[in-house]
């Protein structure tokens, strides 16, 4: 079994779910913390930086479709898999999340008060 906690375009909501998380068992709504959510455009991506929170959601998801994720992330390039503890309701439990490799600019920071992500633009307010 493995957990992955999503945070961008794999959300429900969001435009890549129904391409690889449709069929996959929900856990919850969830919150990452020590990390920080930026956008990249058109994408968000998430680094750690030991103060932030980011909400998501979390998933349980085989290894074929972890090697999927993986391929769909750039692991290893663009994004990095990490183990994490995350919060979903009163438990914590483990998971991974794909951790944004490249530089961020601070004024494309996500406020907590503008997550989860949406893919719909103006829904979204940075932190100034």
């Amino acid at each position: 079994m493995i957990r992955v906690f999503v945070y961008g375009s794999l959300l429900s909501h969001c435009y890549n779910h129904k391409y690889y998380l449709r069929n996959q068992k929900y856990l919850g709504a969830a919150c990452l913390n020590g990390y920080s959510l930026y956008s990249l455009g058109s994408y968000p991506g998430v680094v750690a930086d030991g103060q932030g929170t980011v909400l998501g959601e979390v998933y349980e998801i085989n290894e074929k479709v972890l090697a999927r994720l993986d391929r769909l992330e750039e692991n290893g390039r663009r994004y990095t898999r990490r183990p994490v503890m995350v919060q979903v309701g009163e438990e914590t439990i483990d998971a991974v999340v794909y951790v944004y490799n490249g530089t961020v600019q601070p004024d494309k920071k996500i406020g907590l008060e503008a997550q989860p992500w949406s893919d719909r633009r103006d829904k979204r307010s940075y932190e100034e």
